[in-house]
């Protein structure tokens, strides 16, 4: 067999919907360095296949797993639309010629964080109270969460993540205008209103419906938008509601989206933001595999 053969394997998922469709040729642009592949792709009892053959190596490998996931979910939205089953799909790995399976993990460089035990084990704390405080911080994390893994639609994710916490109860008490709300987020995170200026003008146009598929720099600038606000919030949480200080969180006035180099002003010895944001550089957003 001439030239290189990929094979990526999913699910669709609930997959007790054993969901079964006919063969699909497919012909997409994967967004990267590979441009337009083309393909096919299977789906019996839930199971995936999707086969592509190519006279070169993929070299972005991550980031065609995920124009290929996006293919899959919409070939499916429309079969879901069409038995009204609510249907998600997950491609968990590839199968080279001479590799063995890749399993897929997204994750932003951008945002080093120096994961510890004790700061997984705060931030579970958090949660597991359900009070109105802890339901906001799930939120703003499964958000985030979900901007890791969907690229295309993470600015919406990551304003979602930041809008749940302006609902906070102390931010949003009942009447008060949504003016008033983020007004009280800033004040007590020590968030300039400028600083959320260019991820809410993207997420607007997503929410009305205009197609906004971020660059690489707009992605990790919103992940880092994100980061820094739900680090704060936690914060807030564990000093008892009371307002940051200045001394130790400096106000966020700049723009992630118009910084090149890493803001070392939000970092602050205490509890939680132990965590380190850092600029890394790198080819895309993703952690991805290297073939020679």
């Amino acid at each position: 067999m001439n030239g290189y053969q990929y094979v990526f394997v999913g699910h669709v998922l609930p997959a007790a919907a054993n969901v079964t469709f006919p063969l699909r040729e497919f012909n997409i642009d994967t967004g990267s360095v590979d441009g337009c592949i083309s393909g096919t792709m299977d789906v019996t009892h839930s199971d995936i296949t999707i086969k592509l053959q190519r006279t070169e190596q993929i070299r972005d490998l991550v980031m065609v797993k995920g124009r290929l996931q996006r293919m899959a979910l919409i070939t499916t939205a429309a079969y879901g639309f069409s038995y009204g089953l609510g249907l998600d799909v997950e491609i968990t790995k590839e199968i080279g010629q001479s590799s063995p399976p890749f399993v897929f993990v997204k994750s932003c460089t951008e945002i080093a964080s120096c994961g510890n035990p004790d700061e997984v084990s705060l931030y579970w704390n958090l949660t597991d109270e359900f009070s109105p405080s802890s339901r906001v911080l799930r939120l703003a994390l499964i958000n985030y969460m979900r901007a890791i893994r969907d690229p295309e639609e993470a600015i919406m994710f990551c304003f979602r993540a930041i809008d749940a916490i302006r609902h906070e109860p102390k931010f949003a008490p009942p009447k008060a205008t949504k003016d008033q709300t983020w007004k009280n987020l800033h004040a007590a995170l020590n968030c300039d209103r400028s600083y959320f200026n260019d991820l809410t003008g993207l997420a607007e146009r997503h929410r009305h419906g205009e197609q906004v598929i971020p660059s690489h720099e707009e992605y990790a600038a919103g992940l880092k938008t994100a980061h820094k606000v739900i680090q704060r919030y936690a914060e807030y949480l564990t000093s008892g509601k009371v307002n940051l200080s200045l001394n130790d969180f400096p106000q966020l006035n700049t723009s992630e989206f118009h910084s090149d180099v890493s803001d070392t002003n939000t970092t602050a010895s205490s509890s939680v933001s132990s965590t380190s944001v850092t600029n890394v550089t790198v080819s895309n957003a993703f952690l991805y595999k290297h073939s020679d």
